[in-house]
């Protein structure tokens, strides 16, 4: 509560909330919002100077303004939400480099040998193909 020289009070109050604990990215959100809007009131101010409303108190405030306006290009690219990460790799084969014929049911051999139909131990071969 504070009093004014003409005996009205008026209260003031600050908002004093409880630090909450943030994210890495969160933080980063916050910070290049700040940022964002710091570098956006510099140009306006700059803006207002350039059409002869300049509302730079002294040389300080005016390098203050362009010093912000210098790091606009390594703003700019963050302003843009990250890209989502690449999909992971797909698996690897199970056994790279082998065949896809399976092993042999008759005769065990393989795998990659031969398919079982076509097993020269097989009693019941199958017709050779013609075209």
């Amino acid at each position: 509560m504070s009093t004014t020289s003409a005996g009205a009070s008026r209260s003031t109050t600050t908002a004093t909330a409880a630090p909450t604990p943030r994210t890495p990215e969160a933080l980063r959100s916050s910070i290049v919002l700040r940022l964002a809007a710091a570098l956006d009131a510099a140009a306006l101010r700059l803006q207002q100077a350039a059409a002869g409303q300049s509302t730079f108190a002294n040389d300080a405030d005016l390098k203050a303004a362009l010093a912000l306006l210098k790091i606009l290009p390594d703003i700019l690219p963050r302003l843009v939400s990250p890209a989502p990460p690449p999909p992971p790799p797909a698996p690897p084969e199970p056994h790279p480099g082998s065949p896809l014929i399976p092993k042999c049911k008759i005769c065990g051999a393989g795998p990659g040998a031969h398919w079982t139909e076509d097993c020269p131990q097989n009693p019941n071969p199958r017709p050779p193909f013609r075209w």
